[in-house]
C-alpha cells in the first residue's frame, strides 16, 4: 500500500495495473520516450525512492542524456513533463473508462500522485473529446464529429455494419493533426441520453458535423455523405459515393471511401480550411494556437507569396513566444522557413537553421508530428542526405497515408529525390483522395513528364502552375516549349517571364540543382535555363 498525499493508502497493485492499460493508449503507445518517463516516475515511487525523481535524474535515466547534462541550460525534460501531462489528461477523455486509481502528474513536479477513482468528482469529469490532442489545443470551430448515418442494408455483410463505417470514418479523421475530433461513442452516447442535433456545438464543442446514408442493396454499395456546420446546419460539403462490392470487397471498399470522405473534409485541401479562407472569415481567437497556425498556413498555401508567407511567419512567432507548447504550431513555423527558403522569398539570413531549430521544437513535444517529419525531410533533400530525407519522408507518411496534401507533398519530395515510381503512386493516392490538386502538386508529373522526354504531357501540367506570385510559374512551360523546339511561344513567354522575375533564371538555376538528384534531370534543365539565359 502507498499513500497519495492525505488520500486513502492505494494499493500497489492497482497502481501498476493502471500503469499498464495507460501506456498501451493510443498517445503512449506512439511515443515511447513519454512511456518510458511515465514508467521510470511511477516506478521509482512505488519504490520509495522518490528521492531519485530530479529534473537530472530524468534527463540521463530516460531521454539518455550524458552524464555533464545541466538541466539549467537545456529544458528538454521540462519540454517533456509538459508532454506527459496533457498526454496523461488525454488518457482519462473517455467516459467509459473508469480505473480504480488516477495517475496524475502535478503542475511543477515529477513526482506522481495516485488517487482512488472518483466518478462524481468534477476534477475528474471525462471529456468528448478524442485523444488526439489536448482540450486546451481545440476550439468548436476546428472540431468535427461524425453522426449516426442511416442504415438501408438490403445484403447479408455479416462483417458490416453502419456504426462500424461511422467509427471507421471518425478514426479516419483522427489522424489528421489540424482539427479535434470528437469519439464516435461519445456522440452516440449523446444522442441516446436525449441530446439533439441543435446541441451539437454547444453540448460537444463541435463546429462541423459529418452525416450521411448507407445503402447496401445486392452488390451495389452507396455512401451519401454531407458535411454541416453545427452552428446553423448549414451544408458545407456533399458527395456520394458509389461502388460495387464485387470489384474489390467489401471492406476495401469501406477503407477507400472513408478514407477519401476524411481528406475532402480534414486537411490543409479540406472542406473546413477551403470555407474558412474562401468566406473570408475573421481569424481565430489569439488563445487558439492550432487555429491560428493552420489558418496562416493554409491562407499561404493557397495565396503564396512573399508578402502572405512573412506575415505567416510573424504571426506564428508572436503566437507561440506567448504560449509555446503547440507541437504543430512549431513544424508549420519550420515549413513556413524552409518554403519561403525555395521560394526565394526573404525570410531571415538563415531559414534553413530556423526551420530545423522550429521542427526539432515541434518534435520535442509531440514526436507523432507528420508536418515535422515533412519537413526534416525536405531539409535533409536540400543538404543533399538522401538516404535520411527518404526515412523522413516514409515517417511522415506513416502517420496519416490519407490526407491528399501529405500525399502530394511526399511525391513531389520522392520526384526531386529521383525516386519517380513512388512519386508517381502517392500523386495517384492523392489526386483521387482528393481530385482537384493544388497547384504545386503539378510538380511530380512535371518531373516525370520531363524525365520520360514528355514534353506535351509536361506542357499540360506546367500550365497549371498559373501563381504569378511564385518565381516558378512559367518556368516550366518554357523548359516543355525548348525541348519542342517552339522558340516563338519560347522568346514571347521569356520576355514576360523576365519583366517578372528579372533574376528568376538565374536563382530557378541554383535551386532546381539543389533540388533535382537525378542527373540526366537534372543536365536536362540545365541546358533549358543555359539556353534561355543566352537568348537575346
Amino acid at each position: 500500500m502507498i499513500h497519495a498525499g492525505a488520500a486513502a493508502p492505494v494499493p500497489v497493485e492497482l497502481v501498476r495495473q493502471e500503469l499498464g492499460r495507460i501506456l498501451q493508449t493510443r498517445g503512449f503507445a506512439g511515443s515511447p520516450t513519454l512511456s518510458k518517463f511515465l514508467s521510470f516516475i511511477v516506478e521509482q515511487t512505488l519504490e520509495g525512492k522518490t528521492h531519485e525523481i530530479k529534473e537530472y535524474s530524468v534527463g540521463v535515466a530516460v531521454l539518455g542524456k550524458p552524464v555533464t547534462f545541466n538541466p539549467m541550460q537545456d529544458a528538454s525534460v521540462r519540454v517533456h513533463a509538459v508532454r506527459l501531462r496533457k498526454l496523461l489528461a488525454e488518457s482519462y477523455v473517455d467516459p467509459e473508462i473508469q480505473p480504480a486509481v488516477r495517475i496524475e502528474l502535478p503542475k511543477g513536479s515529477y513526482l506522481p500522485v495516485f488517487s482512488p477513482w472518483q466518478s462524481g468528482n468534477e476534477r475528474h469529469e471525462p471529456d468528448h473529446r478524442s485523444a488526439n490532442r489536448a482540450a486546451t489545443s481545440s476550439i468548436p470551430d476546428e472540431t468535427i464529429c461524425v453522426v449516426p448515418f442511416k442504415g438501408f442494408i438490403n445484403y447479408e455483410a455479416p462483417d458490416f455494419s453502419v456504426d462500424g463505417f461511422c467509427q471507421f470514418l471518425s478514426e479516419k479523421l483522427s489522424h489528421f493533426q489540424d482539427i479535434g475530433v470528437v469519439s464516435f461513442y461519445s456522440v452516440c452516447r449523446f444522442f441516446s441520453e436525449g441530446g439533439q442535433m441543435s446541441d451539437l456545438s454547444k453540448k460537444l464543442g463541435v463546429g462541423y458535423y459529418v452525416s450521411g446514408s448507407v445503402e447496401l442493396n445486392g452488390p451495389d454499395f452507396l455512401v451519401s455523405v454531407q458535411l454541416f456546420d453545427a452552428l446553423n446546419n448549414k451544408i458545407v460539403w456533399a458527395q456520394t459515393f458509389h461502388s460495387n462490392i464485387e470489384s474489390g470487397g467489401l471492406m476495401k471498399i469501406v477503407d477507400d471511401i472513408t478514407a477519401q470522405i476524411a481528406s475532402s473534409v480534414a486537411g490543409y485541401n479540406g472542406a473546413v480550411h477551403v470555407k474558412r479562407n474562401t468566406n473570408n472569415e475573421h481569424l481565430p481567437p489569439q488563445r487558439n494556437k492550432l487555429a491560428l497556425a493552420v489558418f496562416f498556413a493554409y491562407n499561404f498555401i493557397i495565396y503564396p507569396s512573399k508578402e502572405n508567407c512573412i506575415q505567416a511567419i510573424e504571426q506564428l512567432e508572436q503566437v507561440l513566444a506567448g504560449d509555446p507548447e503547440s507541437a504543430l504550431g512549431w513544424s508549420i513555423l519550420g515549413h513556413l522557413y524552409s518554403t519561403g527558403y525555395i521560394h526565394g522569398f526573404p525570410v531571415g539570413a538563415n531559414p534553413l537553421a530556423q526551420a530545423r531549430y522550429c521542427v526539432q521544437r515541434g518534435l520535442s513535444i509531440s514526436d507523432h508530428n507528420q508536418h515535422a517529419y515533412l519537413v526534416l525531410a525536405w531539409l535533409h533533400l536540400l543538404e543533399r542526405d538522401r538516404e535520411m530525407a527518404i526515412q523522413y519522408l516514409e515517417k511522415a507518411d506513416a502517420i496519416n497515408p490519407n490526407s491528399s496534401y501529405f500525399n502530394g507533398n511526399i511525391s513531389m519530395c520522392f520526384g526531386f529525390l529521383g525516386e519517380f515510381e513512388r512519386s508517381a503512386a502517392l500523386l495517384e493516392r492523392a489526386i483521387i483522395l482528393h481530385p482537384l490538386p493544388a497547384w504545386w502538386m503539378n510538380m511530380p508529373a512535371i518531373l516525370i513528364s520531363l524525365k520520360n522526354h514528355e514534353y506535351e504531357r509536361m506542357l499540360f501540367h506546367a500550365s497549371k502552375i498559373n501563381v504569378v506570385t511564385v518565381v516558378y510559374y512559367q518556368l516550366f512551360d518554357m523548359i516543355a516549349l525548348y525541348y519542342l523546339e517552339d522558340r516563338r511561344a519560347l522568346k514571347a513567354m521569356l520576355k514576360e517571364y523576365r519583366q517578372r522575375f528579372p533574376q528568376g533564371l538565374a536563382f530557378c538555376k541554383r535551386m532546381l540543382s539543389e533540388l533535382v538528384f537525378d542527373e540526366n534531370l537534372r543536365s536536362q534543365i540545365d541546358d533549358a535555363l543555359q539556353a534561355m539565359e543566352e537568348m537575346a
